[in-house]
């Protein structure tokens, strides 16, 4: 079968795919059909799309307060006005590398004990193409075959190689950065109208919606108030 995304049939396809990607706690267990994805696509993806989405909140908070190592087996960090912070193994607790003297004796002396977090989404575009990857995916993982159906051309496109003027959507519902969840990442397929035209990932107290198809449009967001439902609108 040709690649998912790229549809080339010359790419060598070797590499393990992971659908829910391991930066996000995903594991062996959930991977796309081997050869489904060609090696190009696989490192096009992490290191462009992936990196990307990955930097942008939530993805960034939830990787630390859920206590996730990276593929290198480190913790997850990032980069924040106070310093760098990065997961720790006891849930729900982040460690701060201050970025200075002054930031650290500020925080030892009790001056300091709150930080904030720019709660929105900056690159939205990589964070919907990252969730469309996954949904393919798992639509190959439960049907290879049907997983190439021409229905799904926008989506592989936009995921892929998006075109100047293209737009999709997708859905974040969660405020609470920590929680009592267990910290675990699934993603799940849901029927609408037709066969598997959706994406449903979960991770910490998170949820993200994502159509598959273009087909799939917004309806009653009146019902959705912010924060708790963010409808976020991409165009590249």
């Amino acid at each position: 079968m040709p690649c998912l995304f790229c549809r080339s049939n010359t790419e060598p396809a070797d590499r393990r795919e992971h659908i829910v990607p391991e930066s996000l706690g995903g594991d062996d267990s959930f991977c796309a059909p081997k050869g489904s994805v060609c090696n190009r696509c696989n490192q096009y993806f992490g290191t462009t799309v992936e990196r990307e989405a990955l930097d942008d909140y939530p993805f960034n908070i939830l990787r630390i307060s859920n206590g996730i190592i990276t593929k290198r087996g480190k913790w997850a960090s990032m980069k924040s006005d106070l310093g760098r912070l990065s997961a720790s193994p006891w849930k729900n607790t982040i460690g701060l590398d201050p970025k200075n003297v002054e930031i650290e004796n500020r925080i030892l002396s009790g001056g300091l004990d709150r930080m904030l977090v720019y709660a929105e989404p900056r690159k939205p575009v990589a964070q919907c193409r990252l969730l469309i990857k996954m949904g393919l995916e798992a639509v190959s993982f439960a049907d290879e075959a049907f997983a190439q159906r021409d229905k799904y051309n926008a989506a592989r496109s936009f995921a892929r190689s998006p075109r100047r003027g293209d737009r999709w959507w997708y859905l974040i519902c969660g405020t609470h950065l920590l929680n009592d969840d267990d910290g675990s990442a699934s993603a799940t397929l849901l029927h609408v109208e037709d066969r598997w035209n959706m994406l449903h990932f979960h991770i910490g107290s998170f949820d993200f919606f994502v159509p598959l198809t273009k087909e799939i449009l917004p309806t009653d967001l009146e019902k959705l108030p912010e924060p708790d439902y963010r409808f976020v609108e991409v165009r590249v």
